[in-house]
């Protein structure tokens, strides 16, 4: 049996209960995610932190026509699975 010790750690009031949070939503204690960061820490020896990815704001502006096209079902060409169909399509006058 693996002996538990009890990690002290000082983190904003905010983020914990949002964390605490999000953890119950996924239906696991807080200490589970804690303990599964901390394995992963030592598994790989490295830290990884970053953003969540998010598109910039030129981007969306850009795919914008797009979403509205594919939602309406305009300029969509058809799913193929032979590539000599899609040819014959995408060469159609």
């Amino acid at each position: 049996m693996q002996t538990k010790t009890v990690l002290n750690v000082k983190v904003d009031k905010t983020l914990k209960t949002r964390a605490r949070h999000l953890a119950q939503d996924l239906g696991v204690p807080l200490s589970i995610i804690v303990n599964a960061q901390l394995k992963q820490f030592v598994r790989e020896k490295r830290l990884t932190l970053g953003e969540p990815l998010t598109m910039s704001a030129e981007l969306e502006r850009a795919l914008g026509p797009i979403d509205r096209d594919i939602k309406k079902g305009r300029n969509v060409s058809k799913g193929f699975t032979d590539v000599k169909k899609m040819i014959e399509y995408l060469e159609e006058d």
